[in-house]
């Protein structure tokens, strides 16, 4: 497994932004992609008009290899050449993983706790993941899963969830009005707020209000922006085929290569 190659031979992994609910149970995702933009400056926060746009940010990466064919376990994606990634995992900096850090690696000695994201985070979770698959295959008498990715386009929905933005989430999309007189008001909806969205649907994204703690201002963060991908219904450049649905994915992991053994 590793982030995002195009080899048939390897699983991509690709990454998400997730968010919890008030039980740290996952409320929503989208494909990990932000931009963001300011809308005012540090305190007393006066306004920034027009807002200043700093446009994408980062986020997954993903494609059609120019290189190695499209392999038999993507026989159902459109296109002659590879594609990825094939799976996806929460990775965004911004809603990433606390993990204590020992930065002189001495077991006992001073250590500190930092977020990290990246597909460099995805791909250890998803490797974490498919481990316990593997256990759990093992329990049923199997040997070895081996590669992911030719399981993973056998699986269903129930195993899988797809990374898909839905209107009704839109409704908590930032807006307003910015009063600056003698200026008439001007309404700043959410797809101006968000932009530049390039191939992301005009309601295909989630943004939020943020307030950097270091200089106080106020910016737009939008999740689900990334660049010229697209997260959509079913398999796409940013989350491949989605992310694993815990108990529901190593049930069907073991059974079907349970299946493909006999």
């Amino acid at each position: 497994m590793n982030a995002n190659p195009d080899s048939p031979f390897v699983t991509a992994v690709g990454g998400t932004s997730t968010f919890l609910d008030a039980h740290h149970n996952i409320k929503l995702q989208t494909g990990w992609g932000l931009n963001f933009a300011r809308i005012a400056n540090p305190t007393p926060n006066p306004p920034v008009i027009p807002p200043l746009f700093f446009g994408f940010n980062g986020g997954s990466g993903g494609g059609t290899s120019v290189v190695y064919a499209k392999p038999k376990f993507q026989k159902s994606l459109h296109g002659k050449f590879r594609q990825v990634p094939d799976i996806s995992m929460n990775a965004d900096p911004q809603t990433g993983v606390e993990i204590i850090v020992t930065p002189d690696s001495i077991p006992g000695d001073p250590t500190f706790v930092e977020v990290f994201g990246g597909t460099s985070l995805s791909c250890p979770m998803f490797s974490g993941v498919w481990a316990i698959a593997n256990q759990a295959y093992a329990a049923q008498g199997g040997v070895s899963l081996g590669q992911a990715a030719p399981i993973l386009y056998q699986l269903s929905s129930k195993a899988i969830t797809d990374v898909n933005v839905t209107p009704l989430e839109s409704i908590f999309n930032v807006n307003g009005i910015v009063l600056n007189p003698p200026n008439p008001p001007v309404f700043e909806s959410a797809p101006y707020l968000a932009q530049p969205l390039e191939n992301t649907p005009p309601y295909g994204f989630i943004s939020a209000l943020y307030q950097s703690p270091a200089s106080t201002r106020w910016d737009v963060f939008t999740f689900g922006t990334d660049s010229s991908l697209t997260t959509g219904p079913g398999w796409d450049n940013v989350t491949g085929l989605g992310t694993p649905n815990g108990d529901s994915f190593v049930d069907e992991v073991v059974k079907v290569a349970l299946h493909a053994s006999h």
